[in-house]
């Protein structure tokens, strides 16, 4: 039971991460063609 919340629980961080990966890379772009604009 242990080892599946763990695995829930891993599987749940490396999606986030990867969201917030995603999410900053489009921040960045934004600010990018703010400032080329």
């Amino acid at each position: 039971m242990l080892l599946i919340d763990m695995d829930a629980q891993a599987s749940f961080t490396s999606y986030f991460n990867e969201y917030l990966e995603k999410s900053q890379i489009n921040l960045e772009s934004t600010n990018i063609y703010e400032i080329l604009r």
